[in-house]
């Protein structure tokens, strides 16, 4: 799934589709395997290209695949054709409180 990165990161490949919503979505299962590292009041956020995202699961999304919406795709000059294979950095829980006001 994501391996260590860096002192601030985690790193993964990942699939990105698009979907009809407002919200970044992944896999429940996976979610919920790196959920349980968060502590529970915190956000699990993902970085993609220079954009951070707080991201949240789905059980209709399958596996290694983050589902964004069409606004968020065209907004990122990286993904310019979907689906992409694409790096995906998931943000270590410690530093997570100086993105938080951010997102």
């Amino acid at each position: 799934m994501f391996t260590d990165f860096s002192k601030g990161y985690y790193f993964s490949s990942y699939w990105i589709t698009q979907n009809n919503h407002n919200e970044v979505q992944m896999n429940l299962k996976e979610y919920n395997n790196i959920r349980h590292v968060y502590p529970e009041d915190t956000p699990i956020i993902i970085k993609i290209e220079n954009y951070h995202f707080k991201i949240n699961g789905n059980e209709n999304i399958p596996s290694k695949t983050i589902e964004l919406s069409a606004q968020l795709t065209s907004q990122i000059k990286g993904i310019n054709r979907i689906p992409k294979k694409h790096p995906i950095f998931l943000l270590k829980p410690n530093h997570i409180h100086n993105f938080i006001s951010d997102i």
